[in-house]
């Protein structure tokens, strides 16, 4: 049997603090280390004042204590530094290449560029090249809709000192909390994408939608047997959808017309953030617990949202290839049922 996870992990408050935008003069950008994937992992990036401090306005924060995640808080110059050309920059933070952080960190410092009459040049610190970050799908498609192009999105590879940059704060913290500024800027973004409807849906009414990840090649985590959930909620009505084979303006639509939304504790649902009503949401997980940031995204949208640990049906096996976890349902067609009938009576 399902219950509601025990506990909720970090912080989840909503503060009505109004949002600042600063301008610091001569910002030394030192970049990522592009052979290094995972930002936990490099420590030597950020944005420092010409003394070598870390600018507070840059920096990645997580938690209940606002921690830096992986930033080296003072850096010692030790190399020539070229200036470059463009006067003013606006910076734009860690771009995530992973779409539930993309969302919730990515996206929380560029609200303030709904407010401009033209969106200036955004600087980001990436592993990737602009090139590179335009070839990812969810990436083009939400920058399209912010107004950010290749044009105007910079990734430095060199040190280097910018004249001018503008720094905005955070409008969300992972595990922290978050103003309203946030939603509004991703709902802004959910209606601009507008309600382009899959093909394969479009004549469908989805009362209700499984998102299921049984079709992805790599990942955090996967379940060895979900297509036995699928196929079972299938024949209950319920509606299959794969978030890797739809648009992002796709899966707004299923959350704008579903009644409920179904899935395994993941990215997708963050996804809820662009949709332009309440969403009722459910989602399973593994363990007693849920990360704050649904939490906070629910607050701030009012979503009718439920966490279940799945104690008596989730088991960890060995990682497939591909994921850091691999998770295993017994007796999924139980599951399944029990899934329906929460949607049934939470719609």
């Amino acid at each position: 049997m399902m219950r509601n996870c025990a506990e909720i992990w970090g912080g989840s408050d909503i503060t009505d603090s109004l949002l600042s935008t600063v301008i610091v003069r001569d910002v030394l950008y030192i970049p990522r280390d592009q052979a290094i994937s995972a930002p936990a992992c490099d420590h030597t990036w950020g944005c420092y004042d010409i003394d070598g401090n870390i600018i507070e306005n840059s920096v990645y924060k997580r938690g209940v204590d606002r921690a830096a995640v992986c930033q080296t808080l003072t850096y010692i110059p030790r190399q020539a530094y070229t200036e470059i050309s463009s006067s003013f920059l606006f910076y734009g933070g860690l771009l995530h290449n992973e779409y539930g952080h993309f969302i919730i960190s990515t996206l929380s410092r560029l609200w303030a560029l709904q407010y401009f009459a033209e969106v200036p040049i955004v600087v980001f610190h990436s592993h990737m090249s602009v090139e590179e970050i335009f070839k990812v799908p969810f990436i083009l498609e939400i920058f399209e809709a912010i107004g950010i192009k290749k044009s105007n999105c910079a990734v430095f590879d060199c040190p280097v000192i910018v004249k001018s940059v503008m720094f905005a704060g955070e409008a969300m913290i992972e595990q922290h909390s978050a103003t309203p500024e946030f939603i509004k800027f991703t709902k802004n973004i959910g209606n601009k994408l507008g309600q382009s409807r899959s093909k394969q849906y479009r004549t469908q009414s989805p009362k209700y939608v499984y998102f299921s990840k049984e079709r992805l090649k790599n990942g955090v985590r996967n379940i060895s047997n979900e297509a036995e959930v699928s196929n079972a909620l299938s024949k209950m009505g319920v509606i299959i959808v794969y978030p890797e084979s739809l648009s992002v303006s796709e899966q707004i639509d299923l959350f704008n017309r579903s009644s409920a939304s179904i899935s395994l504790l993941g990215s997708v649902l963050h996804g809820s953030a662009f949709a332009s009503r309440k969403c009722t949401l459910i989602g399973y997980s593994h363990i007693d617990s849920v990360n704050s940031n649904f939490v906070i995204i629910d607050k701030l949208k009012g979503n009718n949202a439920l966490y279940l640990y799945g104690e008596d049906y989730i088991y960890e096996i060995e990682k497939q290839e591909g994921f850091s976890q691999t998770l295993r349902i017994k007796n999924p067609g139980l599951m399944a049922e029990e899934l329906f009938d929460i949607a049934l009576k939470n719609s």
